[in-house]
């Protein structure tokens, strides 16, 4: 029987996410169109609620953004 995690934190997202796109000195509409170069299609409107922290991103998704 496959053993459940228990999630005891959340992972913050938003902070990582922008440290990374000012990094790579991107706007966040080059780094939507960074995404959707790697098929990870995403709305500006969506992209920007993450950074707020407000819209929880797919795991599938970290691939692309990494």
């Amino acid at each position: 029987m496959p053993q459940k995690l228990k999630q005891t934190q959340y992972v913050s997202l938003e902070n990582n996410l922008r440290e990374l796109k000012n990094r790579a000195n991107l706007t966040q509409e080059q780094a939507i169109a960074q995404l959707q170069l790697r098929n990870f299609s995403i709305s500006r409107s969506a992209y920007s609620q993450i950074e707020a922290g407000t819209y929880n991103i797919h795991i599938s998704a970290l691939n692309c953004i990494g």
